[in-house]
């Protein structure tokens, strides 16, 4: 977890605060691909105690499993007496919410998306697009998704999301919670470099699932490499998508790298080399994003589903436009350097994790002081 989740940032951070934390979770790796190693059982630093009690990711979020391991996270988080529960996702809700029922203390729930019926599929959307059909259509997933989210607002004390959006709205279902809104952290191990940037090279790194909208690298890889500067694409992950990745692989063998899974600061380098970062996302994608702030690689974007400023922090294109606006920031060092500076100033007010952590801490302590 520590090499490969950005989330681990936070809770590092706030472990340097004073504060100590423990972690549940599984062994399996499941950024940027699944062919990593499983990682150790436990692991513990100074503040920090990571117990891997389950195998895989699809454990963690099983009934089933959580029963089996039921009394082990209970000993093991009665014997380190916390003042709150953080659940990460709903999928594991319902062990968060067992624990809090026995321990008596708060729980806060963290999600990329808060639910939001109008746009259902945006959270839980493996889940719920399985009651999806033809008749009823998004009725059904949209009448699952609110009665979930009911039950998450009414037995949390809090609820965090990632998402910009969810700033502007009231997500809290009419329960009496607290919420707020706290960005993605991208956290950077590594120094970053004055290494010279591979202006042929452009990257994208993340999960190949259905809201990463890789088919539209179908359109956008024959105009970059027919068109543009770029002659070589690198992707890093792996994911339901892959087809895509291997289709234009097969058709431009010597342009378009294919690595199913790095660790962190490999990833990291790779876009640090690159003339740019290719984001195709609907939604989502906010690490990649951070990353590139950080590392200082203009992202170019075909969806502005984020808080992205076109010609200040970054490129807000199409698929017809990439190449021509590619070709102008080419020939615009001016343009290029001040895309990376805003982006990286944006990096450091947003994306932060000790930014982000002390955000989090006051979060929390607003959460137990309400309950004293």
């Amino acid at each position: 977890m520590a090499k490969y989740n950005d989330n681990y940032a936070i809770y590092n951070e706030i472990s340097k605060k004073n504060n100590k934390v423990l972690i549940i979770t599984q062994r399996e790796n499941i950024n940027k691909g699944r062919d990593q190693p499983l990682n150790p059982k436990m692991e513990i630093s100074e503040n920090i105690i990571i117990h891997r009690i389950f195998n895989r990711l699809k454990h963690l979020k099983s009934f089933t499993y959580q029963i089996i391991f039921s009394r082990k996270i209970y000993s093991l988080t009665n014997s380190f007496k916390p003042d709150i529960i953080i659940c990460e996702e709903v999928s594991n809700f319902r062990m968060a919410l067992r624990l809090k029922k026995k321990l008596k203390i708060p729980l806060v729930t963290r999600v990329e998306f808060a639910y939001n019926p109008d746009v259902p599929y945006r959270q839980m959307e493996r889940f719920l697009s399985k009651f999806k059909n033809p008749i009823t259509k998004d009725f059904i997933p949209k009448l699952i998704g609110t009665k979930i989210w009911n039950w998450v607002t009414q037995n949390s004390e809090g609820v965090i999301s990632c998402f910009f959006e969810d700033n502007k709205r009231d997500f809290s279902h009419g329960n009496d919670l607290l919420t707020t809104y706290i960005p993605w952290p991208s956290n950077i191990p590594i120094k970053t470099k004055s290494a010279k940037k591979n202006k042929d090279t452009a990257v994208f790194i993340g999960a190949f699932d259905r809201h990463k909208n890789l088919e539209e690298f179908l359109t956008i890889i024959p105009e970059l490499l027919n068109k543009s500067v770029i002659e070589k694409f690198i992707f890093v992950g792996t994911g339901d998508y892959l087809y895509v990745v291997n289709r234009l692989k097969n058709k431009y063998p010597d342009n378009i790298i294919h690595i199913p899974s790095l660790e962190r600061n490999e990833c990291l380098e790779i876009i640090q080399n690159s003339f740019v970062s290719i984001s195709t996302a609907t939604r989502g994608g906010w690490g990649f994003i951070g990353d590139s702030f950080a590392m200082k690689t203009p992202i170019v974007c075909t969806n502005n589903h984020y808080d992205l400023a076109h010609l200040k922090d970054s490129i807000i294109t199409s698929p017809k436009d990439i190449t021509n606006d590619l070709e102008k920031l080419k020939a615009n060092d001016d343009l290029y350097n001040s895309i990376i500076k805003n982006g990286y100033l944006k990096y450091q007010q947003n994306h932060n994790p000790e930014k982000i952590a002390s955000q989090y801490l006051d979060f929390f302590n607003r959460i137990v002081s309400k309950r004293v």
